[in-house]
C-alpha cells in the first residue's frame, strides 16, 4: 500500500475561515475543558491522520 502525505498547506477552506499560526505557550487555548499543549494537539493530529487514512482505504478500488 502506498502512503499519501497530507500536506497541511495544500488544504483549502472556505472564504470565511480564519486560520491563524499560534504558539501555544504563550497564547491559552482550551479544548475540551482542557488548555492545549503541543503534546496534545500533536495527538490530536495523530488521531485525525489515523481517521483520514482509514476512510481513505475503504474508498480505494478493490
Amino acid at each position: 500500500m502506498t502512503r499519501r502525505n497530507i500536506n497541511p498547506a495544500a488544504i483549502h477552506f472556505g472564504d470565511d475561515t480564519v486560520v491563524e499560526d499560534i504558539d501555544l505557550a504563550k497564547e491559552e487555548i482550551i479544548v475540551d475543558g482542557e488548555r492545549l499543549t503541543d503534546e496534545r494537539a500533536d495527538e490530536i493530529v495523530a488521531d485525525v491522520l489515523a481517521k483520514v487514512r482509514a476512510r481513505n482505504r475503504l474508498k480505494l478500488p478493490e
